[in-house]
């Protein structure tokens, strides 16, 4: 189905958004790690490597994890 998979490319843009907006990447893999209860390093090179391959599921979440966390650190910049 056509929309789904546009949906999946908007999800996977802002994604790719959120992650260039945080200056550091580690920290922000850290956190998001912790909040799906998952390895970092499963996060990072699953997630946010070359292959931005987060479970359709779990896309929603992410974004707003990651939203927040920018806002939270970010601020006052």
């Amino acid at each position: 189905m056509w929309y789904k998979k546009n949906i999946t490319m908007v999800y996977t843009k802002k994604i790719k958004e959120e992650f260039n907006n945080c200056k550091n990447k580690v920290e922000l893999v850290e956190y998001v790690a912790d909040k799906f209860q998952m390895n970092p390093v499963s996060i990072r090179s699953n997630w946010f490597s070359n292959h931005w391959a987060v479970p359709t599921y779990k896309q929603e979440k992410l974004i707003d994890l990651m939203q927040k966390y920018n806002k939270q650190k970010y601020k006052n910049q």
